[in-house]
Protein backbone atom coordinates (compact mmCIF):
# COMPACT_ATOMS: atom_id res chain seq x y z
CA UNK A 1 0.00 0.00 0.00
CA UNK A 2 1.58 3.27 -0.77
CA UNK A 3 1.57 6.03 2.19
CA UNK A 4 0.80 9.50 1.17
CA UNK A 5 2.80 12.05 3.23
CA UNK A 6 1.35 15.34 4.97
CA UNK A 7 1.05 18.32 2.32
CA UNK A 8 2.87 21.22 3.60
CA UNK A 9 2.21 24.38 4.17
CA UNK A 10 4.64 26.55 2.61
CA UNK A 11 2.53 29.53 1.39
CA UNK A 12 1.85 30.25 5.47
CA UNK A 13 5.66 29.82 6.32
CA UNK A 14 6.71 32.17 3.72
CA UNK A 15 3.69 35.01 4.72
CA UNK A 16 5.13 34.33 8.06
CA UNK A 17 8.87 34.93 6.93
CA UNK A 18 7.44 38.17 5.12
CA UNK A 19 5.73 39.34 7.61
CA UNK A 20 8.37 39.04 10.00
CA UNK A 21 10.79 41.13 7.49
CA UNK A 22 7.97 43.58 7.44
CA UNK A 23 7.90 44.27 10.76
CA UNK A 24 11.61 44.13 11.02
CA UNK A 25 12.03 46.40 8.50
CA UNK A 26 9.42 49.07 9.47
CA UNK A 27 11.32 49.12 13.06
CA UNK A 28 14.03 49.86 11.14
CA UNK A 29 12.40 52.43 9.32
CA UNK A 30 10.45 53.54 12.12
CA UNK A 31 14.07 53.80 14.31
CA UNK A 32 16.03 55.55 11.27
CA UNK A 33 13.05 58.64 11.25
CA UNK A 34 13.72 59.12 15.10
CA UNK A 35 17.00 59.07 14.65
CA UNK A 36 16.61 61.80 11.90
CA UNK A 37 14.44 63.41 14.62
CA UNK A 38 16.36 63.39 17.11
CA UNK A 39 19.33 64.29 14.96
CA UNK A 40 17.35 67.45 13.50
CA UNK A 41 16.46 68.50 16.74
CA UNK A 42 20.49 68.39 18.25
CA UNK A 43 21.26 70.02 15.23
CA UNK A 44 18.72 73.46 16.27
CA UNK A 45 19.35 72.77 19.48
CA UNK A 46 23.31 73.22 18.58
CA UNK A 47 21.99 76.17 16.03
CA UNK A 48 20.21 77.75 18.89
CA UNK A 49 23.04 77.81 21.55
CA UNK A 50 25.49 79.16 19.00
CA UNK A 51 23.50 82.01 17.88
CA UNK A 52 22.96 82.41 21.49
CA UNK A 53 27.12 83.26 21.41
CA UNK A 54 26.79 85.19 18.16
CA UNK A 55 24.54 87.54 20.05
CA UNK A 56 26.45 87.77 22.69
CA UNK A 57 29.39 88.79 20.53
CA UNK A 58 27.05 90.90 18.62
CA UNK A 59 26.80 93.00 21.58
CA UNK A 60 30.41 93.43 22.20
CA UNK A 61 30.96 93.92 18.21
CA UNK A 62 28.30 96.85 18.60
CA UNK A 63 30.36 98.39 22.00
CA UNK A 64 33.23 98.32 20.18
CA UNK A 65 31.93 100.07 16.97
CA UNK A 66 30.73 102.76 19.53
CA UNK A 67 33.86 103.06 21.11
CA UNK A 68 36.02 103.73 17.93
CA UNK A 69 33.57 106.08 16.34
CA UNK A 70 33.14 109.67 17.91
CA UNK A 71 29.90 110.18 15.75
CA UNK A 72 28.27 106.67 16.20
CA UNK A 73 25.39 108.64 17.00
CA UNK A 74 25.31 110.26 13.38
CA UNK A 75 26.63 106.76 11.97
CA UNK A 76 23.63 104.28 13.50
CA UNK A 77 20.50 105.23 11.83
CA UNK A 78 18.44 105.35 14.83
CA UNK A 79 15.99 102.35 14.62
CA UNK A 80 17.80 100.93 11.87
CA UNK A 81 19.61 97.81 11.58
CA UNK A 82 23.05 97.76 10.56
CA UNK A 83 24.75 96.08 7.58
CA UNK A 84 24.69 92.39 8.83
CA UNK A 85 28.28 90.92 9.76
CA UNK A 86 28.76 87.41 8.50
CA UNK A 87 30.71 85.19 10.78
CA UNK A 88 30.92 81.53 9.52
CA UNK A 89 27.68 79.90 8.95
CA UNK A 90 25.78 82.67 11.02
CA UNK A 91 25.40 86.36 10.48
CA UNK A 92 25.01 89.41 13.33
CA UNK A 93 23.11 92.58 12.70
CA UNK A 94 23.23 95.73 15.20
CA UNK A 95 20.26 98.19 15.87
CA UNK A 96 20.55 101.45 18.35
CA UNK A 97 17.74 102.77 19.71
CA UNK A 98 17.14 106.47 22.04
CA UNK A 99 13.94 105.47 23.97
CA UNK A 100 13.91 108.75 25.70
CA UNK A 101 12.83 110.97 21.97
CA UNK A 102 13.42 108.46 19.43
CA UNK A 103 16.87 110.74 17.75
CA UNK A 104 19.94 109.41 19.08
CA UNK A 105 22.01 112.73 17.80
CA UNK A 106 20.35 115.11 19.86
CA UNK A 107 21.89 114.77 22.94
CA UNK A 108 24.79 112.94 23.88
CA UNK A 109 23.32 112.64 27.40
CA UNK A 110 20.49 110.15 26.28
CA UNK A 111 21.21 106.70 26.97
CA UNK A 112 20.53 104.20 24.16
CA UNK A 113 19.84 100.58 24.02
CA UNK A 114 22.28 98.22 21.92
CA UNK A 115 20.58 95.07 20.16
CA UNK A 116 22.12 92.31 18.74
CA UNK A 117 19.88 89.81 16.55
CA UNK A 118 22.29 86.76 15.22
CA UNK A 119 21.00 84.48 13.03
CA UNK A 120 22.37 80.68 12.54
CA UNK A 121 20.94 77.76 10.41
CA UNK A 122 17.24 78.12 11.68
CA UNK A 123 18.03 79.67 14.92
CA UNK A 124 18.00 83.26 15.36
CA UNK A 125 18.28 85.26 18.83
CA UNK A 126 18.02 88.30 20.25
CA UNK A 127 19.90 90.27 23.23
CA UNK A 128 19.13 93.70 24.11
CA UNK A 129 21.48 95.97 26.55
CA UNK A 130 20.87 99.63 27.48
CA UNK A 131 23.93 101.79 27.65
CA UNK A 132 24.50 105.18 29.48
CA UNK A 133 27.34 108.21 28.68
CA UNK A 134 30.35 108.46 30.85
CA UNK A 135 31.53 111.93 30.74
CA UNK A 136 34.87 112.28 28.82
CA UNK A 137 37.59 114.27 30.78
CA UNK A 138 39.15 117.67 28.55
CA UNK A 139 42.95 116.78 28.16
CA UNK A 140 43.80 119.68 30.50
CA UNK A 141 43.08 117.13 33.14
CA UNK A 142 45.71 115.02 32.01
CA UNK A 143 48.66 117.69 32.76
CA UNK A 144 49.85 117.75 36.29
CA UNK A 145 49.94 121.54 36.87
CA UNK A 146 48.00 124.02 34.71
CA UNK A 147 48.11 127.78 34.19
CA UNK A 148 45.40 129.99 32.23
CA UNK A 149 47.73 132.45 32.12
CA UNK A 150 51.23 132.36 32.92
CA UNK A 151 53.63 130.15 34.93
CA UNK A 152 56.45 130.84 37.16
CA UNK A 153 59.17 128.54 38.81
CA UNK A 154 61.70 130.20 40.84
CA UNK A 155 63.76 130.16 44.35
CA UNK A 156 65.13 126.67 44.93
CA UNK A 157 62.44 124.80 43.75
CA UNK A 158 62.39 120.99 43.23
CA UNK A 159 59.62 119.36 40.93
CA UNK A 160 59.33 115.74 39.58
CA UNK A 161 56.13 114.93 37.75
CA UNK A 162 54.66 112.02 35.75
CA UNK A 163 52.09 114.44 33.80
CA UNK A 164 53.21 117.87 32.19
CA UNK A 165 53.49 121.13 33.11
CA UNK A 166 51.60 123.70 31.22
CA UNK A 167 50.83 127.67 30.63
CA UNK A 168 48.49 129.11 28.31
CA UNK A 169 50.70 131.91 27.97
CA UNK A 170 54.24 132.06 29.34
CA UNK A 171 56.53 129.74 31.27
CA UNK A 172 59.68 131.11 32.96
CA UNK A 173 61.54 128.68 35.02
CA UNK A 174 64.68 129.80 37.61
CA UNK A 175 66.63 128.32 40.39
CA UNK A 176 65.19 125.11 39.99
CA UNK A 177 65.46 121.45 39.35
CA UNK A 178 62.33 120.32 37.15
CA UNK A 179 62.24 116.20 36.38
CA UNK A 180 58.72 116.96 34.22
CA UNK A 181 57.86 118.35 30.83
CA UNK A 182 57.43 121.84 30.58
CA UNK A 183 54.69 123.05 28.16
CA UNK A 184 53.51 126.53 26.52
CA UNK A 185 51.51 128.14 24.43
CA UNK A 186 53.75 131.22 24.11
CA UNK A 187 57.39 130.72 24.98
CA UNK A 188 59.12 128.41 27.56
CA UNK A 189 61.89 130.36 29.23
CA UNK A 190 64.92 127.93 31.58
CA UNK A 191 68.11 128.39 32.88
CA UNK A 192 69.11 124.42 32.46
CA UNK A 193 66.30 122.77 30.59
CA UNK A 194 63.93 119.98 31.89
CA UNK A 195 63.08 116.46 30.36
CA UNK A 196 61.49 118.49 27.33
CA UNK A 197 60.57 121.99 26.72
CA UNK A 198 57.35 121.90 23.92
CA UNK A 199 55.48 125.19 22.54
CA UNK A 200 52.42 123.81 22.04
CA UNK A 201 49.30 125.75 19.55
CA UNK A 202 46.78 126.85 21.61
CA UNK A 203 44.09 124.25 20.37
CA UNK A 204 46.86 121.75 21.95
CA UNK A 205 44.64 122.01 25.28
CA UNK A 206 41.09 121.87 25.36
CA UNK A 207 40.03 124.98 27.67
CA UNK A 208 37.79 124.73 30.52
CA UNK A 209 34.25 125.91 30.50
CA UNK A 210 34.79 127.94 33.00
CA UNK A 211 31.09 130.00 33.35
CA UNK A 212 29.94 126.32 33.26
CA UNK A 213 31.87 125.40 36.06
CA UNK A 214 30.81 128.75 38.24
CA UNK A 215 26.88 127.98 37.99
CA UNK A 216 27.30 123.73 38.72
CA UNK A 217 29.25 124.25 41.92
CA UNK A 218 26.84 126.86 43.05
CA UNK A 219 24.28 124.17 43.38
CA UNK A 220 25.78 121.23 45.43
CA UNK A 221 26.87 120.97 49.14
CA UNK A 222 26.41 121.61 52.60
CA UNK A 223 27.21 125.66 54.10
CA UNK A 224 29.78 125.55 56.96
CA UNK A 225 29.08 129.33 58.26
CA UNK A 226 31.48 132.04 58.25
CA UNK A 227 30.93 132.57 60.99
CA UNK A 228 31.62 128.81 62.53
CA UNK A 229 35.32 129.64 63.01
CA UNK A 230 37.71 132.58 63.02
CA UNK A 231 41.24 132.56 61.36
CA UNK A 232 41.29 129.53 60.68
CA UNK A 233 39.84 125.49 60.20
CA UNK A 234 42.53 123.66 62.54
CA UNK A 235 42.22 119.71 63.22
CA UNK A 236 39.07 119.05 61.29
CA UNK A 237 37.92 115.99 59.10
CA UNK A 238 35.14 116.90 55.97
CA UNK A 239 33.45 114.15 54.93
CA UNK A 240 29.86 112.39 54.35
CA UNK A 241 30.16 111.01 58.07
CA UNK A 242 31.83 114.07 59.99
CA UNK A 243 31.41 118.18 59.68
CA UNK A 244 32.48 119.60 63.11
CA UNK A 245 30.19 122.91 62.18
CA UNK A 246 27.00 121.04 61.92
CA UNK A 247 24.87 118.12 59.83
CA UNK A 248 26.88 115.76 57.47
CA UNK A 249 26.54 116.15 53.99
CA UNK A 250 25.69 113.00 52.46
CA UNK A 251 28.03 113.43 49.67
CA UNK A 252 30.39 115.26 51.57
CA UNK A 253 30.64 118.25 49.58
CA UNK A 254 30.76 121.73 51.65
CA UNK A 255 31.04 125.51 50.86
CA UNK A 256 32.10 128.56 52.67
CA UNK A 257 31.65 131.89 51.67
CA UNK A 258 33.50 134.41 52.87
CA UNK A 259 32.73 138.54 52.69
CA UNK A 260 35.70 139.52 50.45
CA UNK A 261 39.37 138.75 49.28
CA UNK A 262 40.37 140.40 52.61
CA UNK A 263 38.55 137.64 54.76
CA UNK A 264 41.53 135.25 54.17
CA UNK A 265 41.09 132.05 56.39
CA UNK A 266 43.49 128.54 56.30
CA UNK A 267 43.26 125.41 56.81
CA UNK A 268 45.65 123.37 59.59
CA UNK A 269 45.68 119.84 60.30
CA UNK A 270 42.48 119.64 57.81
CA UNK A 271 41.49 116.07 56.37
CA UNK A 272 38.62 116.17 53.24
CA UNK A 273 37.33 113.21 52.00
CA UNK A 274 35.03 114.87 49.38
CA UNK A 275 34.88 118.04 48.02
CA UNK A 276 35.61 121.83 50.09
CA UNK A 277 34.19 125.12 47.71
CA UNK A 278 35.33 128.75 48.82
CA UNK A 279 33.76 131.30 47.91
CA UNK A 280 35.18 135.23 47.93
CA UNK A 281 37.78 134.59 50.29
CA UNK A 282 41.75 133.81 49.94
CA UNK A 283 42.84 130.73 51.33
CA UNK A 284 46.21 128.87 52.79
CA UNK A 285 46.22 125.58 53.06
CA UNK A 286 48.95 124.96 55.32
CA UNK A 287 51.03 122.45 57.82
CA UNK A 288 49.39 119.02 57.46
CA UNK A 289 46.68 118.57 54.48
CA UNK A 290 45.16 114.69 53.67
CA UNK A 291 42.38 115.45 50.94
CA UNK A 292 41.06 112.55 48.63
CA UNK A 293 38.70 113.15 46.19
CA UNK A 294 35.77 111.07 45.87
CA UNK A 295 33.93 109.09 43.10
CA UNK A 296 31.33 111.64 42.65
CA UNK A 297 33.38 113.60 40.11
CA UNK A 298 33.55 117.03 41.88
CA UNK A 299 37.45 118.63 42.89
CA UNK A 300 38.36 118.08 46.23
CA UNK A 301 38.95 121.82 46.59
CA UNK A 302 37.80 124.65 44.91
CA UNK A 303 38.95 128.27 45.77
CA UNK A 304 36.95 131.23 43.58
CA UNK A 305 40.08 134.02 44.95
CA UNK A 306 43.54 133.30 45.57
CA UNK A 307 44.76 129.66 46.77
CA UNK A 308 47.76 129.46 48.43
CA UNK A 309 49.21 125.65 48.64
CA UNK A 310 52.02 125.22 51.20
CA UNK A 311 52.06 121.72 53.50
CA UNK A 312 54.55 121.08 55.46
CA UNK A 313 55.42 117.84 54.10
CA UNK A 314 55.29 116.02 56.59
CA UNK A 315 53.10 113.00 58.46
CA UNK A 316 50.70 114.02 61.15
CA UNK A 317 51.28 112.22 64.37
CA UNK A 318 47.68 111.98 65.88
CA UNK A 319 49.23 111.97 69.71
CA UNK A 320 51.41 114.93 69.01
CA UNK A 321 48.57 116.86 66.71
CA UNK A 322 45.75 115.69 69.40
CA UNK A 323 43.22 115.09 66.35
CA UNK A 324 41.83 111.41 65.59
CA UNK A 325 41.93 112.01 61.37
CA UNK A 326 40.50 108.61 61.16
CA UNK A 327 37.48 108.71 62.80
CA UNK A 328 34.33 106.39 62.41
CA UNK A 329 32.92 106.63 59.92
CA UNK A 330 35.60 108.36 57.85
CA UNK A 331 38.56 105.79 57.39
CA UNK A 332 42.17 105.90 56.17
CA UNK A 333 43.36 102.71 54.27
CA UNK A 334 40.40 100.84 55.59
CA UNK A 335 41.37 101.96 59.42
CA UNK A 336 38.74 103.68 61.92
CA UNK A 337 38.86 104.03 65.12
CA UNK A 338 38.03 106.47 67.91
CA UNK A 339 41.99 106.61 69.18
CA UNK A 340 44.68 109.16 68.80
CA UNK A 341 47.38 106.32 68.04
CA UNK A 342 47.83 106.89 64.56
CA UNK A 343 50.51 108.59 61.74
CA UNK A 344 49.16 109.75 58.35
CA UNK A 345 50.77 111.09 55.17
CA UNK A 346 50.42 114.84 54.07
CA UNK A 347 48.95 114.24 50.50
CA UNK A 348 46.15 115.56 48.04
CA UNK A 349 44.41 113.25 46.14
CA UNK A 350 42.05 114.32 42.99
CA UNK A 351 41.54 117.70 41.35
CA UNK A 352 42.21 120.95 43.13
CA UNK A 353 40.71 124.16 40.86
CA UNK A 354 41.78 128.13 41.35
CA UNK A 355 39.22 130.15 39.57
CA UNK A 356 41.88 132.94 40.31
CA UNK A 357 45.92 132.56 41.24
CA UNK A 358 47.60 129.46 43.20
CA UNK A 359 50.83 129.72 44.63
CA UNK A 360 52.63 126.86 45.86
CA UNK A 361 55.26 126.21 47.80
CA UNK A 362 56.18 124.01 50.84
CA UNK A 363 56.26 120.26 50.53
CA UNK A 364 53.70 118.24 48.00
CA UNK A 365 52.58 115.28 47.17
CA UNK A 366 50.27 115.63 44.70
CA UNK A 367 48.32 112.94 42.84
CA UNK A 368 46.32 114.07 40.55
CA UNK A 369 46.12 117.89 38.63
CA UNK A 370 46.64 121.43 39.52
CA UNK A 371 44.30 123.75 37.61
CA UNK A 372 44.64 127.91 37.69
CA UNK A 373 42.14 129.91 35.63
CA UNK A 374 44.82 132.68 36.33
CA UNK A 375 48.48 132.08 37.02
CA UNK A 376 50.91 129.76 39.19
CA UNK A 377 53.68 130.71 41.23
CA UNK A 378 55.91 127.47 42.72
CA UNK A 379 58.31 129.32 45.16
CA UNK A 380 60.65 127.59 47.26
CA UNK A 381 58.90 124.03 46.90
CA UNK A 382 59.60 120.30 46.70
CA UNK A 383 56.69 119.30 44.59
CA UNK A 384 56.22 115.31 43.23
CA UNK A 385 53.20 115.19 40.98
CA UNK A 386 52.24 112.05 39.75
CA UNK A 387 49.06 110.74 37.67
CA UNK A 388 45.93 109.80 39.23
CA UNK A 389 43.26 108.06 36.35
CA UNK A 390 40.63 108.58 38.76
CA UNK A 391 40.27 112.47 38.59
CA UNK A 392 39.40 111.72 34.94
CA UNK A 393 37.13 108.83 35.16
CA UNK A 394 33.80 111.32 36.24
CA UNK A 395 35.27 114.87 35.50
CA UNK A 396 32.57 117.48 36.55
CA UNK A 397 30.90 120.03 34.66
CA UNK A 398 33.30 122.45 32.86
CA UNK A 399 36.02 120.13 32.29
CA UNK A 400 33.97 117.19 29.81
CA UNK A 401 34.82 116.92 26.51
CA UNK A 402 32.11 117.44 24.14
CA UNK A 403 32.23 113.59 23.04
CA UNK A 404 31.19 110.55 25.77
CA UNK A 405 31.57 107.46 26.45
CA UNK A 406 29.13 104.66 26.73
CA UNK A 407 28.81 101.82 29.20
CA UNK A 408 26.96 99.43 30.00
CA UNK A 409 23.86 99.43 32.62
CA UNK A 410 24.37 96.89 35.51
CA UNK A 411 21.84 94.45 34.88
CA UNK A 412 20.07 95.36 31.94
CA UNK A 413 21.05 91.93 29.64
CA UNK A 414 17.79 90.47 28.74
CA UNK A 415 16.84 88.35 25.62
CA UNK A 416 14.04 89.56 23.35
CA UNK A 417 11.61 88.16 20.75
CA UNK A 418 12.06 89.57 17.03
Amino acid sequence: MTRRSAPTRRGGVYLAVAGTVTFVTLIGVAGIAWWARADDRVSLVDDQRQAAMLARAGVELGIERIASDENWRKTFADGGWADATTFNAGSISLTLTDEADGRLEDDLNDNAKLRARSKLGRAARSLEVELEPRPVAINALSTGIWAGRKLDIDNSVSVVADLPIYADHHLVAEDYYIDSDLQSCKSVTTERGARSETVVGPDFYTQPDWDAFKEAIKTIGTEIPRSAFGSRIQNAVLSSASNPFGTPDPDGIYWISGSGPNDAFSLRNVRIVGTLIVFDADVRAEWWQLWEQTDNGWPVLVCEKKLTLSPGGIPLIELLAGFNANPIGTPYNGEEDNANDDTHPTRITGLVVGLDDITISGGLDMRGTIIAQNDVDITWAAIYVRDEPSTRENPPVGFRAETSQMRLVEGSWRWVAD
